[in-house]
């Protein structure tokens, strides 16, 4: 995969800033409240703690860990409004394997 840098990492950010783990706590006490929540996405082969490449509103390319799932798919995020979910239809560019992101610049 060819990442077009620099490229927004909210992974990255978050761990820069230091509330990364906070996030992840705070999400697991979150799950409860939503509908059908589900580790794994067998459509588009991805689970919880994959990293994805993936386009925001505005196309611009940005990274992000998937926390999770609801029951229409969508994809729980670390984002900036420490999580979000998104429309894997309309919004996933790939899953991110490991090695990929090494030698890239990243935006945090």
């Amino acid at each position: 995969m060819a990442f077009s840098d620099p490229i927004f990492n909210l992974v990255e950010k978050y761990k820069y800033i230091g509330t990364y783990n906070r996030i992840l706590s705070d999400f697991d006490s979150f799950t409860h409240k939503v509908e059908g929540f589900t580790t794994r996405n067998h459509k588009f082969s991805l689970e919880k703690g994959d990293m994805i490449h993936f386009k925001n509103g505005y196309d611009i390319d940005m990274i992000s860990e998937i926390l999770g799932f609801d029951s229409e798919g969508r994809a729980f995020l670390v984002w900036d409004c420490y999580w979000y979910s998104i429309d894997l239809n309309t919004r996933l560019v790939s899953k991110i394997l490991p090695g990929e992101l090494k030698g890239i610049q990243f935006i945090i």
